[in-house]
């Protein structure tokens, strides 16, 4: 027995005794083709656990898993050796189903018909081709085959002035049966010529992609393999094509959209799922009646919103049964809650300017007729001198009366102040209410593009609740402590994107300064929209790093710098150009500091302002 086949067979006894304890009434084994890791498997894996989970833990079957290596599938030895240990592994435990989940699971039944001969088998979502095994004729099989004619139908009817497709795939063996089922249906019922790529390297793909006429398009299966057999992500050979080629790039498969294909008719891994999980718990009874039970099962209408949009392609002519996925909201939306609360804190402070106004008025009015007042005693007092108890007697009350006006006086300035503390407290109280409003709408939405609008609106609100919240605990306007008021900006801007989860770090280099309200307004969002950059930008696919905000004295200015040793800006890269609104939203606070913002990328990026002290 070889090392594979020994390794193997270890697991049997534990995964026997695994199901004498588990007492279910099936075992059935599921054999995958590709990664657990890779999206198509997860969608499947996903679909497989919500018809499972749901049933008793009495009733639920006994579920064994194994996936089969690509370089596996390809070497005979490795396959006859794998083979053999499986056998072994199993060879106690009475399966009642083998579920090959796709192409490579698929030609292993059926290059082996001893393999798990009593138990009933079952091949779902492959492309038929004379290089498979017979197996032995008792197997349930779903392929793929009238699943691509459909997938190709699909290209004219979104685009009626199509003159040629490009159907892009490698030469693995799934891929060579896939181009010889689609010369079979361009023979046969096709109106729009068909021209197949399958040898190249990923340069020489895209390369050719970018030569293409704008009146052609292309069809794109999984690519896995280059022409010299190096491995390629199915995925990220799909978003390179999609940014790379003039036209647009239709595909069968829906874990691919997102990428930036148009989408088409697809197979729905997470649907996929879904039938294996049935045919697991309930058998024969729950399969597919025939190939075309399958198809309405697992397959749709699949495209992306935006990669419509792209190519001018009308959402009224997509099939009515489609499913468009990352559709986004309108601007107004996602503003109309925010408007709403905006104008519900301007009437707020329109009526407490109006209330100001009519103090102040009174106020004017009370020292008029006290500066009347005034004049009318000195006369009287010039006019009746000789009747002076009487005149002593009317001053007297004149003072009393001077007295008691100077004492509403300083008491209408103490309410001003209590109300100018109020109307601080109540627009602290309101920020917090539109960021509470920002955070509702970002949870209630599903698509990312508009979920990241409002965490970046919601991290600029915060920036400025942070200024009202010093403005209140000072007791009114006065400079603005910039260690204090940057540093809860920053820490504001880092809890909402999540630092620490990440492994992102903020370091504060801030000099002991002091700032105008309105400056310290642009500096807070200057500072808010470049951390929050950094946050979204600098660190991808899980990347760890720090980000440092450093503000110092240089002569006559302060200089302001925000760095990270993250991936670094784009060649070429300007802000002054850049299309985004935050970086188009710091160049003009950036002027009314009488600075501009400069950038520079080496081991990292780096966001460099000067601007008067």
């Amino acid at each position: 027995m070889t090392l594979l086949a020994a390794a193997l067979a270890f697991a049997a006894a534990a995964s026997a005794q695994a199901y004498a304890q588990a007492g279910s009434p099936r075992r059935v084994l599921v054999i995958y083709s590709y990664s657990r890791h890779l999206p198509w498997s997860t969608g499947v894996a996903q679909g497989l656990a919500e018809i499972l989970e749901p049933i008793d833990s009495r009733d639920r079957p006994v579920l064994f898993e194994e996936n089969i290596d690509a370089d596996l599938a390809a070497d005979t030895v490795s396959r006859l050796a794998w083979v053999e240990g499986i056998a072994e592994k199993y060879r106690d435990i009475p399966l009642d189903a083998v579920i090959a989940e796709s192409q490579q699971a698929a030609a292993l039944l059926l290059a082996h018909p001893g393999l798990f001969e009593s138990a009933a088998r079952f091949l779902f979502n492959y492309a038929p081709s004379s290089s498979l095994g017979k197996g032995n004729g008792l197997e349930r099989g779903y392929s793929t085959a009238s699943d691509l004619g459909k997938a190709l139908e699909a290209i004219p009817l979104l685009l009626p002035s199509v003159r040629r497709v490009v159907v892009v795939a490698d030469r693995s063996g799934i891929g060579l049966a896939r181009t010889r089922q689609i010369r079979g249906i361009a023979e046969a019922a096709l109106t729009v010529p068909l021209e197949i790529w399958d040898e190249f390297s990923l340069e020489e793909l895209l390369g050719r992609a970018r030569a293409l006429p704008r009146d052609w398009a292309i069809f794109y299966l999984p690519v896995q393999r280059d022409r010299e057999g190096a491995p390629l992500v199915a995925a990220d050979v799909a978003a390179r094509l999609s940014a790379a080629a003039p036209v647009p790039v239709f595909s069968h498969f829906d874990t691919l959209i997102g990428t930036g294909i148009v989408g088409g008719y697809s197979v729905s891994a997470v649907q996929l799922g879904r039938v294996l999980g049935r045919v697991a718990a309930y058998g024969d009874t729950a399969a597919p009646a025939s190939q075309s039970d399958y198809a309405e099962a697992t397959m749709g209408y699949w495209f992306d919103a935006r990669a419509l949009s792209r190519w001018r392609i009308p959402a009224g002519i997509v099939p009515p049964d489609s499913v468009t996925l990352f559709v986004s909201q309108t601007a107004w939306d996602r503003a109309w809650p925010i408007v709403l609360a905006a104008l519900v804190i301007f009437a707020a402070e329109s009526a407490l300017v109006l209330g100001l106004a009519r103090s102040s008025a009174q106020r004017k009015k009370a020292m008029a007729m006290l500066a009347a007042e005034r004049a009318s005693l000195e006369e009287k007092i010039a006019l009746r001198t000789a009747d002076l108890s009487r005149a002593n007697a009317e001053l007297a009350a004149e003072v009393a009366y001077r007295t008691l006006a100077e004492e509403r006086e300083k008491a209408s300035a103490a309410g001003k102040a209590m109300l100018f503390i109020e109307l601080q407290h109540r627009i602290k109280n309101s920020m917090a209410i539109i960021s509470s409003l920002v955070g509702i709408e970002s949870d209630a939405v599903e698509a990312p593009e508009a979920k990241s609008s409002l965490a970046t609106l919601g991290s600029r609100v915060s920036a400025l609740a942070s200024l009202y919240d010093i403005l209140y605990d000072s007791g009114g306007i006065e400079d603005i402590d910039l260690v204090d008021y940057l540093g809860r900006v920053i820490d504001s801007a880092a809890e909402s994107i999540g630092a620490d989860a990440r492994g992102i770090s903020v370091t504060k280099h801030i000099m002991p300064a002091s700032i105008d309200m309105k400056r310290a307004i642009s500096i807070g969002l200057i500072v808010n929209e470049l951390v929050t950059d950094c946050f979204k930008h600098a660190f991808p696919g899980g990347r760890r790093g720090t980000i440092t905000v450093r503000l110092a004295r240089e002569g006559e200015a302060l200089a302001l710098d925000i760095v990270d040793d993250g991936i670094g800006l784009p060649p070429g890269f300007n802000p002054a150009e850049a299309e985004g609104f935050g970086l188009k939203l710091v160049g003009l606070l950036a002027e009314q500091l009488g600075s501009s913002l400069s950038a520079a990328s080496a081991g990292g990026s780096r966001f460099s302002l000067r601007f008067p002290a």
